[in-house]
């Protein structure tokens, strides 16, 4: 044999046994024994079921979650209310309605609540709820001043499907003569808020004596207006029940005192300065019974020369109370009708609920009980 053939067949084979060698104890090294092969598996496992517990976990959330979203009520749809008044945004009187709507409205989450002024002016008035029609408005809350011209406006609201209440003063003939569906006032006698505020203050002036022959000065803010009327008209009334008959037992001196405060406060004081005569004052309205203690305030009259009844609606009335100018007044909770209003409305509209006719009671207010209704009359909300 060749030598050098015989040395390169021995490296070959040398090579081989070594690389056998290597491999042989890589696989030794490598291969885990079944020991600690089986421990691996057990970890494996253990970790799989993890996974599976973790991901069966989340399907029962997940199927929590669906659930409680299908609890969750559809979003709302807004109620539009609309207050439209026949009287003026400076008048403590609305001010005290609106604002106890405002209160509940600012509560409920989707109520959105507008406030008109017709400032008495009828025409503008009737125009204001045929806008809110046109809007789309889901209830109007409505003051009816007028016996013939909101009749029209308001039948036409209610075939369009929307909610209608009276508040403060209502048609003379009730349902029957106008189709708003619900009257909310304040009344002892059944006859309304204004008849009573009248009627009782005629009570109260029976009460503290009229001389023979005597004068009852009226300043009046809207002579004619059907809620002015009624008032005047349970004045009247009151007194002829105690045998008090206007034009022969006393005189009713009535003038137009507007709805101004200051334009009021002016006219009263010139007619007490050139009326005399004049022995009890009774106010009829919010803005004149402020208007008649500016008035004696302003002429320095003393308590009881000229005594006022009023219908007190803030902070001057209470003033005018504590000083003794004003021996007493009738009044109501003007904020809870506000909110008992909007709250009819929005039962209605949402519920079909209602509305049904609400009456709150009338309360005298004089020196012995002032300091319970002063916070409300200054705040405006009572």
């Amino acid at each position: 044999m060749n030598r050098e053939i015989g040395y390169g067949t021995a490296t070959v084979v040398a090579i081989i046994v070594i690389v056998a060698i290597v491999a042989g104890a890589i696989g030794y090294i490598v291969k885990p024994e079944p020991a600690e092969l089986s421990e691996l598996e057990a970890k494996v496992d253990e970790q799989k079921a993890t996974i599976d517990q973790q991901r069966a976990t989340i399907d029962e959330l997940e199927a929590r979650i669906a659930e409680l979203e299908a609890q969750i009520p559809a979003p709302l749809e807004t109620i539009k209310v609309a207050f439209i008044c026949h009287g003026s945004s400076e008048d403590p009187c609305w001010i005290a309605y609106h604002n106890g709507a405002k209160a509940l409205a600012e509560r409920l989450r989707n109520v959105e609540v507008v406030f008109r002024y017709a400032a008495e002016d009828i025409p503008k008035q009737v125009d204001m709820i045929r806008e809110e029609i046109a809007r789309g408005v889901d209830a109007i809350i409505v003051s009816i001043a007028d016996k013939d011209a909101l009749d029209a406006p308001i039948q036409e609201a209610r075939d369009a499907g929307i909610v209608v209440i009276a508040y403060d003063c209502d048609d003379p003939e009730g349902a029957e003569g106008n189709a708003r569906q619900a009257f909310v006032t304040s009344s002892v006698t059944g006859g309304g808020l204004c008849y009573d505020t009248g009627y009782l203050r005629g009570q109260l002036v029976a009460d503290y004596g009229i001389p023979e022959g005597g004068h009852i000065f009226f300043p009046n803010e809207g002579p004619g207006a059907t809620w002015s009327e009624a008032c005047k008209q349970g004045f009247i009334d009151a007194l002829a029940e105690r045998g008090y008959i206007e034009g022969v037992d006393y005189y009713l001196d009535e003038i137009e005192a507007t709805y101004s405060v200051e334009t009021a406060e002016e006219r009263i004081r010139a007619y007490l300065v050139a009326h005399p005569e004049v022995d009890i004052l009774v106010p009829c309205g919010g803005c004149t019974s402020i208007a008649s203690v500016l008035a004696e305030e302003a002429l320095g009259m003393e308590p009881g020369e000229v005594p006022i009844f009023s219908w007190p609606h803030g902070d001057v009335d209470a003033r005018g109370i504590r000083e003794g100018l004003v021996i007493a007044g009738v009044t109501d909770s003007h904020s809870s009708v506000g909110a008992i209003c909007l709250y009819e409305a929005v039962m209605a509209v949402e519920f079909g609920v209602g509305p049904i006719d609400v009456t709150m009671p009338l309360v005298v207010v004089d020196q012995s009980n002032i300091d319970e209704w002063a916070p409300g009359w200054e705040n405006m909300l009572y």
